[in-house]
């Protein structure tokens, strides 16, 4: 669904992106994440066909963003991290009139409007003015105008900024339905905890460059951490965890028991089972999943900072 390749693009004595490139396979829920200045928002113009690279391609759907950029309008949902609003509209004006800008002239028009408010919990405030909507409420406003047209592929820059923790939570659901319907997602979030209940891949930005894409295995991590307190020592458990399957790294202090665990949940009942089995007096069973966070952290500090001479580049 998303093809970029070779992607460069400079501001005034500074590359923001440094010649990337990957691909997005359709039905996917992209999350974008890196720290400040990292290049975020910079992509997410790029790929919205509003930001001209220096040189490189982006193809969205196939269509090339630079040489079809109207084309690529079309195809695409585009929320920025800064948007205005016409004030003196009420909700259901502002809606319809993004309805009639991205080209929907038939006979259901008012249907998708409609529909569009249901979706965001925004029809309850159908007729009042844009200018008495808290901030909450104008950012599910400023989302309807990027979703109204049904969009192959939504691009959101900092969806959750400003939503209270109900709101956050539809938006979720939201974007689970429409990405359910077929939407392609891009979202650039530092709530990352969000981001892991809806995400299916990850791209991790740094300095204009990808030091990481992978595809995220969100209800089966690769790896989880099981820590086991019992009543008394276990010191003599060492031989039967070093024997078992899906321990990768076991440890061992006085009533404390520390595993890497890497199978499934039924790996992890059986070995549960097993240790019940071999008397332990188990008091408590806690375990730690790998997290979004716990991947931006890792990738993050592992990554040197580019050794590129960037004054070269720039210059």
């Amino acid at each position: 669904m998303i093809e970029v390749d070779s992607l460069i693009v400079d501001y005034p004595g500074h590359r923001a992106l440094k010649n990337i490139s990957f691909n997005i396979k359709a039905g996917t829920v992209t999350s974008i994440v890196g720290p400040n200045g990292a290049g975020k928002t910079t992509l997410l113009m790029c790929l919205a066909a509003i930001m001209r690279p220096l040189s490189g391609t982006i193809k969205i759907n196939g269509i090339d963003t630079v040489k079809d950029p109207r084309k690529c309008h079309r195809n695409v949902g585009y929320l920025p991290d800064f948007f205005g609003l016409y004030e003196t509209m009420t909700v259901q004006q502002y809606i319809k009139y993004f309805a009639f800008a991205r080209g929907i002239t038939n006979n259901n028009i008012n249907e998708i409007v409609t529909d569009t408010a249901v979706k965001l919990n925004l029809h309850s405030k159908f007729n009042e003015n844009i200018s008495a909507l808290s901030r909450g409420m104008r950012q599910r406003l400023a989302i309807a105008q990027a979703i109204i047209h049904t969009p192959r592929v939504l691009l959101l820059d900092e969806p959750s900024s400003g939503l209270d923790p109900d709101a956050r939570h539809s938006l979720s659901n939201l974007l689970k339905e429409l990405n359910g319907k077929g939407s392609t997602i891009l979202v650039s979030s530092h709530i990352l905890s969000e981001l892991q209940d809806y995400s299916t891949d990850l791209i991790i930005l740094k300095k204009g460059e990808i030091i990481e894409k992978k595809v995220l295995q969100q209800f089966n991590p690769e790896k989880r951490r099981i820590i086991i307190k019992t009543t008394t020592n276990v010191d003599n458990i060492s031989s039967f965890l070093s024997q078992s399957d899906n321990i990768e790294v076991a440890q061992i202090k006085d009533n404390i028991i520390t595993i890497d665990f890497t199978g499934t949940e039924q790996g992890q009942f059986e070995l549960l089972k097993d240790l019940i089995n071999k008397n332990l007096n188990i008091c408590e069973y806690t375990v730690e999943k790998s997290t979004l966070q716990d991947e931006y952290l890792k990738h993050l500090k592992t990554n040197a900072a580019p050794k590129n001479d960037e004054h070269r580049q720039t210059a």
